[in-house]
């Protein structure tokens, strides 16, 4: 998204402005970082021929790392794009908008975020700690989970399921 592409502006801008990034010990080894904006439009298969063609086509040796497009589902198919053409070089990938545990766990990506999986907990947690800071305080006894059904948002519910004792009288449709 271009609230994204805005934040790797400003990083590279300030990284760029104290000489780069240091790679190494020494503070000689110094890169400055440029950054290539192509707008996917959020179609999976624009995804998967814009990352083919930077490490096919385009110029893979200078490409240490490529940034995933956001979501998992997106990162996913950037991923498959780049390491499933034979022949073409393979970077790391950042997934900096990308949570679902199966995506992050593939060989060459990282990212700064915590798994889909870890989720569920946290919001319970969360939920839990809100409710007791009620006057006075409340026991939550009841949750409903509405959400898409992405790869990250389908690890949470599973998740979920996991943590709590689940009664739909509709059904579950995670």
């Amino acid at each position: 998204t271009l609230d994204f592409f805005a934040a790797y502006v400003m990083w590279t801008d300030h990284v760029n402005g104290l000489g780069g990034v240091r790679i190494g010990r020494s503070d000689s080894q110094r890169y400055f970082v440029n950054i290539t904006l192509c707008d996917d439009q959020g179609d999976l298969d624009t995804i998967e021929r814009v990352y083919r063609h930077f490490v096919c086509d385009g110029q893979p040796d200078n490409i240490d790392f490529l940034l995933a497009p956001f979501g998992s589902q997106a990162t996913q198919h950037a991923y498959d794009a780049v390491n499933n053409t034979a022949g073409c070089y393979k970077p790391l990938l950042l997934a900096s908008g990308a949570t679902a545990d199966e995506v992050l766990s593939l060989p060459r990506v990282f990212s700064p975020l915590v798994p889909s999986s870890n989720f569920a907990e946290a919001v319970l947690l969360t939920m839990h700690d809100a409710a007791q800071r009620q006057r006075p305080a409340r026991t939550v006894s009841t949750y409903a989970v509405l959400s898409a059904q992405g790869p990250s948002e389908t690890c949470i519910a599973a998740s979920l399921r996991d943590l709590l004792p689940v009664s739909c009288p509709g059904g579950t449709d995670f």
